[in-house]
């Protein structure tokens, strides 16, 4: 075997390999933040989801005062006799 697959058979060595990389990855990975240019350019879209997001609410609020209505505007269902 060589000499490297003897060193990770080694459990202290292959734990301080595992580290070494997890402090690597530490390091050259940070967590993304948007630049001020990807900022400035969501903004406009944060107000169409939220200028949309009012006009689903109304819409709704129109469709339950609709459906109200015509609950009452159902009238009670009739017999109707035929005579002969």
């Amino acid at each position: 075997m060589p000499k490297t697959a003897d060193k990770l058979s080694d459990p202290i060595s292959r734990q301080a390999l595992i580290d070494a990389i997890q402090d690597s990855l530490n390091r050259h990975c940070q967590p993304w933040t948007p630049t001020p240019r990807e900022k400035r350019a969501a903004r406009p879209k944060s107000r169409k989801i939220h200028a949309t997001t009012a006009q689903l609410k109304e819409q709704a609020a129109q469709i339950q005062k609709v459906s109200a209505q015509l609950e009452v505007s159902k009238s009670a269902p009739q017999v109707v006799v035929n005579k002969p």
